[in-house]
């Protein structure tokens, strides 16, 4: 469930950018994303917006994507509904919400 969970976080990312970008250190080592997360913590510091690294995040996450169909969440919510699954999304609306999206493809 592990991988489920972090495709489901890189496609919010690749979807709504900076603010899906979780504060975990592994996982922003894992997908080199921590120099754009600094920046971007820099850039909000000085009331800068982000949206300028959408490309730049979009390049570093499409190759780490998959199309794996997410079957342990998706049997979670079947059980369990929205409590089931978001628990393990770390409580993140953008991160269910991407999962909501992908039920439906």
């Amino acid at each position: 469930m592990e991988e489920e969970v972090e495709q489901l976080i890189l496609r919010a990312i690749f979807e709504y950018g900076y603010p899906a970008i979780p504060l975990d250190y592994s996982f922003l080592t894992k997908y080199n994303l921590m120099d754009i997360y600094f920046i971007g913590v820099e850039n909000n510091v000085h009331g800068i917006r982000s949206y300028s690294y959408q490309c730049t995040l979009h390049t570093i996450i499409k190759p780490f994507l998959k199309d794996i169909g997410y079957p342990h969440l998706s049997a979670l919510y079947d059980c369990y509904g929205k409590k089931g699954v978001i628990h393990h999304l770390y409580n993140n609306e953008l991160y269910y919400k991407t999962f909501k999206s992908q039920l439906k493809k």
